[in-house]
């Protein structure tokens, strides 16, 4: 008769320990990597306030909608008719887009009842799309050579590949470095490219060889009669790309241009109108109304206006130029300012408030110097720097500790500056910031850095606004800004700690329960 033999039942206890003591172990291990990581990344983000990703450049491909560039583009001029101008400035890169209002123009076209849906009667075919529409453009830096007029035509094709430029019905000159599409371009040269893996059918059951005034725009084969309510085509409020037809609805003129020949010359960009023949309200021309007085690319603030925001304030303000100074990035261009109360106003499309960087080193508490980083950059070899802080909240710089000046600081990188915290700061409040730059003092508005040029005119450089918080909890996620960050690395610090503590006591015990103690 065998027997099997079975271990001492210490000997079982102790491996039962240890099994539990291993999954322990593994859980706490991975609890401590977890809490590590997340204390690095606390670092990354607390140690620095104000880092902020800049924004992308358009891509001049004729999408607006399609590719995220309307959250780029700021609105610089609205037509007669509502049709808007949008720029975007990446120095020495500038971008524009006309965007055709949905009640003047579209992308719907065939000769069928259903563009009659869109607002087409008589309905409208592809063939008039092509040979008639275009849009007329003026960029100038001053005067004669440096000035352009030119029209861009919608669409036209070349060797099956269609584009929008000044051939076809386009004419004059463009600028240097010229870069040009549309919508309709788009449109027709990725459904060509995708055909016949496509939602629509284009060539209207006449295949690749089907004239053009047989095309069609998308459609539901099951309500071909309507485009109202389409992907991307609502009922009311704007047309915009839709994703299952891969089709940019609105009618879009996009261009760009090297503006290096502008060197200090101040910009401006007019567009006369935009033609449609024909048009949904029977008017041809869509207009941009003449300013009698034009305004060069333009930067403006967004604190509350208390502090000299609108123009009509003498708001703080700065004429965009190719050979500027500038803090972290370009500057994106406003008609006006964007007054708010978080300074976030003109940040609605591209974000240039990243030239100003407060560091978490210090606490900012009464009659502490702090760090600010300050980003720098330009062709000249120094720019000037002044900032204002409002420590006491009352809604201006009047205070004579509220500013700040730092001249002759090198371009190209990143400089740190002390600022002194007065004594009667409340420790914990928000401040409101106002930082300006300026090639030299002299292009103040007041011919040098002073407390008073937190308003008013100044011929080169950049504007940013602020609010920056100190409490214990304040995490603005716009800005990846935190409220008194030496509390919140003391708090991340401090688990981190406490989670190694524990695992190096676990690993102890365990290591005693293996050896049998």
């Amino acid at each position: 008769m065998s027997h099997k033999s079975h271990p001492p039942a210490h000997q079982s206890t102790m491996r039962k320990r240890n099994q539990r003591s291993s999954l322990k172990y593994r859980w706490l291990r991975l609890i401590t990597i977890i809490t590590m990581l997340f204390a690095a990344f606390s670092f990354a983000i607390f140690s620095l306030e104000g880092v902020v990703e800049a924004a992308s450049p358009p891509i001049v491909n004729g999408l607006f909608y399609g590719d995220g560039d309307n959250n780029n583009y700021a609105l610089y001029d609205t037509s007669e008719y509502g049709s808007g101008l949008y720029v975007y400035f990446e120095n020495p890169t500038i971008y524009v887009a006309l965007v055709v209002t949905r009640n003047v123009n579209d992308n719907v076209f065939g000769n069928r009842p259903y563009t009659q849906d869109a607002g087409w009667g008589p309905p409208r075919d592809a063939v008039q799309l092509v040979n008639s529409e275009y849009a007329s453009f003026n960029l100038r830096c001053s005067t004669a050579p440096m000035e352009w007029n030119w029209q861009q035509g919608y669409a036209r094709e070349d060797a099956g590949v269609w584009y929008s430029d000044e051939g076809g019905q386009g004419s004059g000159t463009p600028p240097p470095g010229y870069n040009s599409s549309s919508s309709f371009a788009w449109n027709i040269n990725t459904y060509m490219a995708d055909y016949p893996s496509v939602a629509w059918d284009l060539y209207n059951g006449g295949g690749t060889s089907a004239p053009l005034g047989d095309w069609k725009s998308p459609f539901d084969p099951n309500s071909p009669d309507t485009v109202v309510g389409l992907d991307g085509y609502p009922a009311t409020g704007p047309i915009v790309f839709s994703s299952v037809y891969n089709y940019e609805w609105p009618m879009v003129y996009e261009w760009s241009a090297d503006l290096t020949t502008c060197g200090s010359n101040g910009i401006f960009v007019l567009s006369g109108e935009s033609h449609h023949s024909p048009s949904k309200n029977d008017d041809e021309n869509d207009e941009f109304p003449p300013d009698p007085d034009p305004q060069p690319l333009t930067d403006y603030g967004d604190l509350p206006d208390t502090y000299s925001t609108l123009e009509a304030s003498n708001g703080a303000r700065h004429t965009i130029t190719i050979n500027g100074a500038y803090l972290g990035t370009n500057p994106d261009p406003e008609v006006d300012g964007q007054p708010s109360s978080d300074a976030t106003g003109d940040m609605a499309s591209a974000n240039d408030e990243d030239g100003v960087i407060r560091t978490g080193a210090t606490n900012w508490l009464p009659g502490n110097t702090v760090n600010l980083k300050l980003n720098v950059q330009g062709s000249t070899p120094t720019a000037d720097v002044g900032i204002w802080l409002d420590w006491n909240g009352d809604g201006d710089f009047s205070e004579a500790n509220e500013f700040y000046s730092f001249l002759d600081l090198p371009t190209g990188g990143t400089s740190t500056v002390d600022i002194l915290i007065p004594a009667n700061y409340p420790a914990g409040a928000p401040v409101n910031v106002r930082a300006r730059i300026f090639n030299d003092e002299a292009d103040a508005p007041g011919g040098s850095l002073d407390a008073g040029d937190y308003a008013g005119l100044g011929t080169t450089g950049e504007v940013e606004d602020h609010q920056w918080f100190f409490g214990p909890t304040a995490i603005t996620l716009l800005n990846v800004t935190a409220g008194n960050q030496d509390n919140a690395l003391i708090l991340v610090l401090g688990l981190t700690v406490i989670a190694l503590l524990v695992t190096t006591l676990h690993i102890g015990r365990r290591q005693e329960n293996m050896s049998g103690k």
